[in-house]
């Protein structure tokens, strides 16, 4: 000891304390550690693919919402431009339908001014082409008013309801709805029934109707039969489409009016052979004299 007058004291080596220090073992590193690492991303990468999907759900259906918007709106304008226009139209026709009640009743006299013009038929004797009516009211409602157009010679004279309207072919956009009688007639000599063609043409509101009216001229066959009997002569004539057929006794005086065209001519008496013309053509206002005489038994 140290201190004077001190004892010293010996442990033996079962009573000598034992002094313990704790180690701490190094982390492990090299191929442990990035197993470790390559594990934890394994974890990791499902969830973020989880919310890269739910991110773009997120936007696809932000995306489908505006889309629905937009067109919302488009077909909400679209509605709101069709009832201005139907507005806009009624309002029209109201006005038009005032217009028309203030024509005075000459309006049918003044559709035929439009003088349709022979467009180079008159020359062949076939009909007109329709002008448009250059005095009608241009802002007509085709809802209350009907269209008539009829298509004539250009030398037929043009009725409506008994009311000359025009020589030639004839149109009208101003008519009220009902029953019209149209007539073409064509300057022709007496008894020339196919010198005039009458239709009744029925109009519905906002309709069109067009009516091909073809009247004919006339002719004349004179049948001088040289030995005709005193009674018992006949004649026969029958048009080559079957539509005119005459007949009558022999002697006629004045000849037999009929409709242009080629005809079958028969005359016969009794006791003698029949005269039979298969080609007679009778041309307008002309006269077609047919001289025979028949062989009789004696």
């Amino acid at each position: 000891p140290a201190e004077p007058g001190g004892r010293a004291v010996h442990l033996s080596a079962s009573e000598s304390p034992t002094l313990l220090t704790s180690v701490t073992r190094p982390p492990v590193r090299g191929l442990r550690g990035l197993r470790g690492l390559r594990g934890l991303r394994g974890r990791m990468l499902p969830a973020t693919l989880l919310v890269a999907a739910l991110v773009a759900a997120i936007v696809a259906v932000a995306s489908k919402q505006k889309a629905n918007q937009t067109s919302a709106m488009a077909a909400d304008s679209a509605r709101a431009d069709s009832v201005r226009a139907d507005s806009a139209r009624a309002d029209i026709e109201r006005a038009d339908s005032a217009r028309l009640a203030e024509l005075p009743p000459e309006s049918l006299r003044r559709d035929s001014a439009q003088s349709l013009v022979d467009t180079g038929a008159a020359a062949g004797g076939g009909a007109t082409t329709p002008t448009r009516d250059s005095l009608r009211a241009r802002s007509v409602s085709i809802s209350t008013r009907g269209r008539l157009t009829i298509i004539a010679p250009p030398n037929a004279r043009v009725s409506v309801n008994g009311l000359v309207v025009s020589d030639g072919s004839w149109r009208a956009d101003t008519l009220k709805p009902g029953e019209y009688a149209v007539e073409a007639t064509l300057p022709a000599s007496g008894g020339c029934e196919s010198a005039t063609v009458d239709e009744r043409v029925r109009l519905r509101a906002g309709g069109v109707q067009s009516v091909t009216l073809a009247p004919k001229p006339c002719g004349v066959i004179v049948i001088n039969m040289l030995n005709v009997a005193t009674s018992g002569a006949r004649f026969t004539i029958v048009s080559n489409d079957g539509s005119v057929r005459k007949e009558g006794a022999l002697p006629q005086a004045g000849g037999i009016v009929v409709p242009v065209g080629l005809y079958r001519v028969t005359a016969q008496q009794p006791m003698c052979t029949a005269y039979i013309d298969d080609a007679v053509m009778v041309n307008p206002d002309r006269s077609t004299p047919l001289t025979f005489r028949v062989i009789c038994e004696r």
